[in-house]
């Protein structure tokens, strides 16, 4: 269950009215991949949703390897420098982040990778999968800054 990967993810804020077919969901809090906050449906004042899967790519994509005590092994490894095998080593690293996902779970399929250097001397990473478990959906890619 780690990772959020509850019907509302970590905890539930105050002011949020739980749904009322929370028996029936499979999804967890959506999480806004912009600020890193939690949502709040408009339309019925309660907890917005996202599926499982993307709501562990966003997670797993944007915490860098070893900045949690809790699970050191989760996230990217970023190199240190950006040189001519940078592009390749966090594609690699992008890929062991997920091994657990593509590999023993089997719920996600990376489609692409696609790395662009800023002219900033940030990087912009963007990842198109394929959700695994659930077979009627194309999910938007997950676009993170480092």
């Amino acid at each position: 269950m780690g990772l959020g990967n509850t019907p509302f993810g970590l905890g539930t804020p105050i002011a949020a009215a739980t749904p009322a077919d929370q028996s029936e969901q499979a999804f967890c809090r959506y999480i806004d991949p912009n600020s890193g906050d939690y949502q709040i449906d408009d339309a019925n004042r309660s907890l917005a949703q996202m599926p499982p899967v993307r709501q562990r790519v966003l997670i797993i994509l944007t915490t860098v390897r070893g900045s949690s005590s809790v699970l050191p092994w989760l996230g990217v490894n970023l190199p240190r420098k950006i040189d001519e095998s940078f592009e390749v080593a966090l594609r690699n690293s992008v890929r062991q982040a997920f091994r657990l996902m593509t590999d023993i779970e089997k719920s996600l399929q990376i489609n692409d990778i696609i790395i662009a250097k800023l002219s900033s001397g940030r990087v912009r990473v963007t990842l198109s999968y394929t959700d695994l478990t659930q077979a009627d959906t194309a999910p938007d890619p997950v676009e993170v800054l480092f």
